[in-house]
This record gives structure tokens, C-alpha cells and sequence, in this order.
């Protein structure tokens, strides 16, 4: 029921709850000022009384958030508690949560104020772990950036959400870790580890498909194999540029410096080309970065320094399939299917290491698979796309992601 004045008129919480209400089911871009004051059964001009325009209302909505959350995790009793609160929440500011990555863009006034948000969650998180103050901000932010990619990935639809189940598993991988903190492996599982690892690797069939639609052709010389390629290259600036609804033909043609016919002797349209751009790097993920096994255990570390340069290789695309993905374009569902078939890998190698005897049995395996996907797709996004982070090398947030996976945050850094 909307809260109303004594006067009659809508109360600033009445607007700012249609609000994040409307962000969480459309997005900021989506979120029209119409959508909230039909929802809260006033005119725009009433809502114009208390804000300025859906900017300020999205300031106050960040502010909310901020406060919610900070003063939730200081009344935590322990790091189990403490995610359990901030997920808590992260649910009930979907909306925001959604919106600030929306309109994080460096150079932005939204990306300053998301960066002060999360670094005031990272000290708050940080009071709960187990580990030296030169230690804690690194590890911190590991964490928190995990959460804030769960709570994306929770009102974006990329998730189902299993938030008690993921911080019960993630409190107590950061106190022990899904393996041991230990170089030997017990005897019995050499034979396994050694004769059954494709059986927990992702098959060799591509998640994405693609070749040259119906009455397309595909390169068939040097010289059409570099006009090709110049074509995927053009269209990849234009959607850059323009976003993906705003690319035509004529961009791309103009771009590559070839003529519109040229773009179309190779591709259907703008979407096939994309297809195509998205199959290029699925493919260099897999080859590069799907799960090597050390001794039976997640290479955790060298997948992830792996997955930073398959990222850095095709970042303008990883740059668009994020836009797509957070305003749930159609265009975004090849990615989801994607993270959906690595944590079901994910899944089969964690469930083997506990077969095995080398990785605790206590863990929900499934869990685990997707709070290691996130680990992956957050300190990717937080340093390649906000450009965050620069005072660490990639070398020590692999550490910092291997910690939590590999004898949990109580095992000592690398001195």
C-alpha cells in the first residue's frame, strides 16, 4: 500500500520504493518517470516536489543502499552473519544494485560515487577476516566485489539465488578453503587424478554456435579472410561507439571501408556478426582458461591470470556483452548460457577433488562452482571494465581469489 502525507500528496519513501521497484524490473534506462508514478498513482509534476529528475532520485536510492548495508554489516555477529545481512540487503536495493552497474562508466560521476560505496562496504567487510591489516584490504575486496557481482547476477536473472546456502559456503571458504592448504595429495587419489580428468573437463562442442548463415559464405582466400576480419573488427568499434540497438550496416561498411554489400556477402545482419565475435572468444576461454587440474585440485590461480588476458585480448566486446547482459538484451543470453556450462565444469571438478578425498566434503559443490565463477567475472570486470584496483598486479588478486579457494583466508600471504 503506498504511504501518503497527512495532505494526501506521496512521501519521498512512497517514490523512492516505486522507484527501485521499477530499476529492478527494467533498469535505470528503463525505469521512465511515467513507470513510477503510475506505480505510486500520481502525476510526473508531483514527483517533480521532491526530486529533480530520476538522477537525484537514483543519488538518493545509492545513499539508501549505502546506509542500509554499513549499518546492517556493523551489527553482524561474525563473517557468516555479516554476508548473510549484506545479501540481505543487496536483495532488498535490487533495484540500485542494478543501476549502478548500469551506469558505472569511468570518467562518470556514478562510477566515483559506486567506487565510495564499495569502498566503504571492503572496511566494513574487512573488520570480520581472519587475517593481518596489511592483508585485509586486498582480501576485502575480493570479497565484496564477489557479492556485489552475486547481487548483479540475482535481479539481472543471470542467477536463481541461493543466498543462505552461498553464505554459509562462502564464510567457510574463507576460513578453511575448499582444499587444504597442503602440497601433498593423498596416495589413493594418484590413479584417479591421473586417468579421469576428461571426465570433469567441458567437452570439446562449443556452447556457442556459429557459422555462416544460409546463403552466406565465409572467407575463402587471404585476401577474404582479412576483409572478413575487417568487417568483425568495424563492427565491433561501431558497437563500441553506438551500442549494439544503434549500429546499422552502413556504420560498420563505412568503418571497415567497404561497401554495405561487402558486410552482407559475409553476415545476415549486425546481431550475426556479433554471434560470430562472441563464438571468437568463447573459444579462446575455453582453450585457454577452462580447468587445469594440478594434482586434482582447480589451478585457481593460473586460470584466473589466464582468463585476465583472454579478457584483455577482446575487451571491447567484454565491454558490450556487459551492457547487453545488465539491461537484458536477447544478445546477453549466449553469455549466460555460457557461465551456466562452466560452473556445471565447475561443479564436476569440485565434486571429484571431494570423491577423491582431496577437497571438504562439507561444501555444496554447486555453491562453490558459482562463487568461483564470480570470483573470475568480478576482479575482471572491477580492473579491466571500471579500471579499478591499479595498485595491485594481476598476480596478487590471482593470490588473493587462490586464498579463498586454497586453504581460505586464514592461510598466510606470499611474504
Amino acid at each position: 500500500m503506498t504511504s501518503v502525507a497527512q495532505d494526501g500528496t506521496p512521501t519521498r519513501r512512497a517514490i523512492l520504493a516505486a522507484a527501485e521497484q521499477c530499476m529492478a524490473e527494467r533498469g535505470f534506462a528503463g525505469a521512465r518517470l511515467t513507470d513510477i508514478t503510475a506505480d505510486v498513482g500520481v502525476t510526473t509534476g508531483a514527483l517533480y516536489r521532491y526530486f529533480p529528475g530520476k538522477g537525484a532520485l537514483f543519488a538518493e536510492l545509492v545513499d539508501l543502499f549505502e546506509q542500509d548495508a554499513v549499518a546492517s554489516l556493523g551489527q553482524a555477529d561474525g563473517i557468516t552473519d555479516a554476508i548473510r545481512r549484506w545479501l540481505a540487503a543487496a536483495e532488498t536495493h535490487a533495484g540500485t544494485v542494478r543501476a549502478i552497474f548500469e551506469l558505472a562508466r569511468p570518467g562518470t560521476a556514478e562510477i566515483d560515487r559506486f567506487a565510495v560505496l564499495r569502498n566503504k562496504i571492503v572496511d566494513a567487510f574487512g573488520a570480520y577476516l581472519p587475517v593481518p591489516s596489511d592483508e585485509r584490504q586486498a582480501l576485502a575486496r575480493v570479497l565484496v566485489d564477489l557479492l556485489l557481482h552475486y547481487a548483479l547476477a540475482v535481479s539481472a536473472g543471470w542467477s536463481t539465488g541461493r543466498a543462505p546456502q552461498l553464505a554459509e559456503n562462502l564464510a567457510r571458504l574463507v576460513g578453511s578453503g575448499l582444499y587444504e592448504d597442503a602440497d601433498s595429495v593423498p596416495p589413493r587419489s594418484e590413479v584417479d587424478i591421473a586417468t579421469r580428468p576428461h571426465d570433469i573437463r567441458p567437452g570439446s562442442r562449443p556452447f556457442i554456435q556459429w557459422k555462416p548463415a544460409e546463403g552466406k559464405e565465409g572467407p575463402r582466400s587471404a585476401r577474404g579472410h582479412k576483409t572478413w576480419e575487417s568487417v568483425r573488427r568495424a563492427a565491433l568499434r561501431a558497437f563500441e561507439d553506438h551500442g549494439l540497438a544503434g549500429t546499422t550496416a552502413l556504420d560498420i561498411s563505412q568503418i571497415a571501408g567497404v561497401s554495405s554489400g561487402t558486410v552482407y556477402r559475409y553476415f545476415l545482419d549486425k546481431e550475426d556478426i556479433f554471434r560470430s565475435l562472441q563464438a571468437t572468444a568463447e573459444a579462446d576461454i575455453v582453450r585457454e582458461t577452462h580447468l587445469p587440474l594440478v594434482r586434482g585440485r582447480l589451478a585457481v590461480r593460473a586460470t584466473l591470470l589466464a582468463y585476465f588476458e583472454v579478457y584483455r585480448r577482446h575487451i571491447a566486446l567484454f565491454r558490450v556483452w556487459q551492457e547487453l547482459l545488465q539491461r537484458r538484451a536477447a544478445m546477453a543470453e549466449a553469455w549466460i548460457g555460457l557461465r551456466a556450462h562452466f560452473i556445471d565444469a565447475l561443479t564436476k571438478a569440485i565434486r571429484f577433488g571431494q570423491q577423491v578425498g582431496i577437497a571438504d566434503p562439507e561444501f555444496d559443490a554447486s555453491v562453490v562452482g558459482e562463487i568461483y565463477s564470480l570470483c573470475d567475472e568480478s576482479v575482471v570486470y572491477t580492473r579491466l571494465i571500471l579500471g579499478w584496483d591499479d595498485d595491485l598486479s594481476d598476480e596478487q588478486v590471482a593470490t588473493c581469489v587462490e586464498r579463498l579457494l586454497i586453504g581460505g583466508f586464514s592461510r598466510p600471504g606470499p611474504r
